[in-house]
């Protein structure tokens, strides 16, 4: 990566979630929120993350970008602005997809290849790709390099696996975040019922406990584990793959722990 893909990333991570309003996108719609109206329901708190973003970044204490040339800041821009936008989980099939097209024709067998040199922030910023090593293409077994959009997508993906990645930690920390996102749906899912909304099942406290071991499993199998696999035809999250695999077997047991334990009491 060059350095200014590099810290377009890694700012895109730390901002990507900024002013958070602690619902989903879904109910700002329903709702017409202002957010909503002022972003004609498109991603629309991804859109609210970027504008509090660019507000710290233009601030004249805070902008790191002043001494990078014009070419510079509008790659760092639009780079964030593609980032960010990504982490829209509506946006999750089409980009995984997306990616898996582009990438899995290529046989990539090796990472990025970092550059050699660091550009300083007055040198020309080469925006097309670095070069890469291994087979890419399934007629040649030359190296060839990443577009723009490439890298682009790459770095999306990256950036959205990093943003679902306590499912990749032990079990103990991946149930914590967890249980803290759960209380957030929760929370959510009393305000909708005040407003004679309908509840998405996660969304729903009075459901018993195995319904919300059973949505784990899901969210684990049909969100995270294809995102995560499709960053392992670039790159080796072998390690990463293993722990979701190990922690979806302890949602699936809890599960039936739960499934069972209310049988019981259904009986009783």
């Amino acid at each position: 990566l060059t350095p200014l893909e590099t810290m377009a990333l890694l700012i895109s991570a730390v901002g990507h979630d900024l002013d958070h309003r602690g619902v989903t996108n879904n109910f700002l719609i329903a709702t017409e929120h202002e957010l909503a109206l002022r972003y004609h329901d498109r991603s629309v708190l991804e859109n609210h993350h970027l504008s509090v973003l660019v507000a710290y970044i233009r601030d004249e204490n805070l902008n790191f970008l002043q001494n990078l040339s014009d070419e510079q800041r509008l790659r760092f821009r639009k780079l964030s602005i593609d980032l960010v936008l990504a982490t829209d989980l509506a946006q999750n099939f089409d980009l995984v997809g997306q990616f898996a097209r582009v990438f899995e024709p290529l046989k990539l067998q090796s990472r990025v290849a970092t550059p050699s040199r660091v550009a300083s922030p007055r040198s020309p910023e080469s925006t097309p790709g670095r070069k890469l090593t291994g087979n890419l293409s399934a007629r040649s077994e030359s190296p060839r390099e990443y577009t723009v959009q490439e890298r682009t997508l790459f770095l999306q993906l990256v950036l959205k696996c990093a943003d679902l990645s306590h499912p990749c930690r032990a079990f103990q920390m991946h149930e914590k975040w967890s249980n803290l996102l759960l209380e957030e749906f929760y929370a959510q899912g009393d305000a909708e019922r005040d407003m004679g909304m309908r509840l998405l099942p996660n969304m729903d406290r009075t459901l018993p406990a195995s319904s919300f071991n059973k949505g784990q499993v899901g969210f684990l199998d049909f969100i995270v584990t294809p995102m995560w696999e499709a960053l392992g035809s670039v790159i080796n999250v072998e390690e990463q793959i293993e722990k979701i695999a190990a922690n979806r077997g302890v949602w699936e047991h809890k599960a039936a722990v739960c499934a069972t334990e209310e049988s019981k009491e259904n009986k009783a």
